[in-house]
């Protein structure tokens, strides 16, 4: 706390005194500080040596979190899908690939049941390779069933395709005949689902510039298990693949 000096009614030589007096004090006052100040230091740092071997130890045995994550798996293989049998075990149209020994690649990943929604992961996985599209139609007047395929950026321009199949008049079937004529689900459209129509119900089209552009880079289908999986393979495979399901598809050029 601060102290008042009254100098009232002092003369000089007491006046110099009562200072003196003070400052001594004061000096005894900051000493006895410093020596609590050293004091609480040393007392401080002993507390720290001793806690650092229970620090050390406890770090040891905490173990890190392994952060949740939705990347996809990919497995690449020749004539097979290496890494990935468990996924495909029962699934018709990869074991038929393998059977036939065409090179492909199976990938893992969220299910995807548009173009917007498959980019992304694709992207990441097999960036080279093209990614297709399904049109499952059905003419309304003639009962004309129709799977075509081509790549996403292909014009489908579905006049077209009424002029070149004299269709009258072709739209997207109901979800309900889908799965009924080749047991596929809304969003997991794939032409190796001929495999699945042996009574040739369907008629399969396929985009000339995807075939073309399938000679050098991979296509991407959905196999039959589903859009959480996707197959990368040349079109002479897929041509390979159809020929064995008894196929034969129609391939259109499209107008650009």
């Amino acid at each position: 706390k601060a102290r008042t000096i009254v100098f009232r009614g002092m003369g000089a030589s007491e006046r110099l005194q009562t200072l003196a007096a003070e400052r001594a004090a004061l000096l005894a006052e900051a000493t006895g500080l410093q020596q609590r100040l050293t004091a609480v230091q040393g007392r401080i740092a002993e507390l720290t040596k001793a806690a650092e071997p229970k620090q050390a130890k406890a770090a040891q045995n905490t173990k890190p979190q392994k952060s949740a994550s939705t990347k996809p798996k990919s497995a690449p293989s020749e004539g097979g899908a290496a890494g990935s049998d468990a996924a495909v075990a029962d699934d018709k149209s990869v074991q038929t690939l393998k059977k036939l020994g065409v090179p492909h690649r199976i990938f893992e990943h969220p299910a995807a049941g548009t173009i917007a929604d498959w980019k992304p992961h694709m992207d990441a996985l097999a960036p080279d390779a093209r990614l297709c599209k399904n049109l499952f139609l059905k003419d309304k007047k003639k009962g004309m069933l129709v799977l075509c395929t081509a790549l996403a950026d292909t014009n489908t321009d579905m006049k077209f395709i009424s002029n070149r199949l004299k269709a009258k008049n072709p739209r997207l079937a109901a979800p309900e005949v889908l799965n009924e004529t080749l047991g596929l689900k809304k969003g997991a459209v794939t032409p190796l689902a001929c495999m699945a129509d042996p009574e040739k119900k369907v008629m399969f089209v396929l985009d000339k510039a995807m075939v073309d552009v399938g000679k050098t880079h991979e296509l991407l289908v959905h196999p039959l298990s589903g859009n959480h999986i996707s197959v990368a393979l040349k079109s002479d495979g897929l041509l390979a693949y159809f020929k064995e399901a008894g196929h034969e598809p129609l391939i259109l050029e499209f107008p650009e």
